[in-house]
């Protein structure tokens, strides 16, 4: 603003050249009052400048407001180039508006920008969001034009094999992430652990997890989340555990619920055990279960409260204290030898019993 002041000052605010860097920084900055203000000051706005306004908010999540300043300057008669059609096309996938996507489509083929990577790279982003199989044919004719695709584009058409459960295509799509170096990319690598996982190849699932060399939430996540949805309960938990100890990231919500599926799964693993057999299995632990059943029987916030006539293991009174953190319950266990307490993730015994 205060540069802005001084070219007013010294006369130099209708200079174009310095109106569309202007322009840009307010932008940038979010201040998009005064860039609209500046954009309407201008006796004949040109491009650089729409481009600027449209950039800005479609990178600050502003998609309907990026849509309504590209239909103004269409109105206008200012053209689109490459590096204003990315944006427009990152608006469209914020505000899911396909149909206005499509015909942009139609309009960059008409200019000839069809080939641009930064267009292509963003036309594939909005068609993954809106039909993946259109989304894979154009990566596939971004390939055949020798377009490289970034980092965000892969990942997003990970996602788009995920949809289509297409686990050949998704293991090309990891081949380009490996030759281009994106491999080491989270958001990538965590996009591969979701694929591999549901098109079911868990042992690729754990693979690309396992190279992750600082896994985030959602890394942890889709393991786990992957090892129950291929019944794999045991491996499931074990991550579990291991996520506990070891990881620094704390669990949330939702992988509480996968591992809690986790435990409730055991009994459908021992489906073939002897019903005597079974019963010994899931004997010591079966306030896991208990609880789990409590989670989704009781209306939120409502205490939980479990009887069972053995002492509680370890393992158990973990899991419970994580449950009574994550899930803001008050749980209250009785064992054998006394009432256990928990809320917040701590315990009355104070983890001595």
């Amino acid at each position: 603003m205060e540069v802005h002041a001084h070219l007013i000052i010294l006369g130099l605010h209708q200079d174009a050249r310095l109106r569309n860097l202007v322009v840009n920084v307010y932008s940038k900055c979010r201040c998009f009052g005064y860039a609209r203000k500046l954009l309407d000051e201008s006796p004949e706005p040109d491009l650089i400048s729409w481009s600027a306004l449209i950039s800005g908010y479609s990178q600050n999540g502003l998609g309907q407001e990026a849509i309504s300043a590209f239909r103004e300057m269409h109105s206008l008669g200012v053209k689109c180039n490459e590096f204003a059609f990315p944006s427009v096309f990152k608006a469209c996938t914020l505000t899911n508006d396909f149909r206005l996507g499509k015909q942009v489509h139609g309009t960059v083929v008409v200019t000839g920008f069809e080939n641009d990577e930064f267009v292509l790279n963003s036309m594939v982003v909005l068609y993954a969001r809106d039909s993946f199989g259109e989304a894979v044919e154009l990566f596939q004719d971004m390939i055949v034009s020798q377009t490289q695709p970034n980092e965000f584009t892969l990942s997003t058409m990970i996602n788009a094999c995920t949809g289509l459960e297409d686990g050949r295509q998704g293991r090309k799509i990891h081949g380009y992430l490996i030759k281009l170096g994106y491999d080491l990319d989270l958001f990538s690598a965590n996009a591969l652990v979701d694929m591999y996982a549901k098109v079911g190849t868990l042992k690729d699932s754990v693979s690309v997890f396992n190279g992750i060399a600082k896994a985030d939430i959602v890394s942890w996540n889709a393991v786990i989340a992957g090892c129950v949805l291929l019944e794999s309960h045991d491996c499931a938990l074990e991550l579990f555990r291991e996520m506990n100890k070891e990881s620094g990231v704390s669990p949330n919500t939702f992988t509480l619920s996968s591992a809690l599926k986790a435990c409730a799964g055991v009994e459908t693993d021992l489906h073939d055990v002897e019903e005597r057999e079974k019963a010994k299995l899931l004997y010591h632990h079966s306030e896991k279960l208990a609880v789990a059943f409590g989670l989704i029987a009781t209306p939120p916030g409502a205490p939980i409260r479990v009887k069972k006539n053995l002492r509680i293991c370890l393992d158990c009174h973990t899991a419970i204290k994580l449950v009574s953190k994550i899930a803001s319950r008050e749980i209250i266990v009785r064992d054998i030898n006394r009432f256990h307490h928990f809320r917040d993730g701590l315990c009355s015994c104070g983890d001595y019993w």
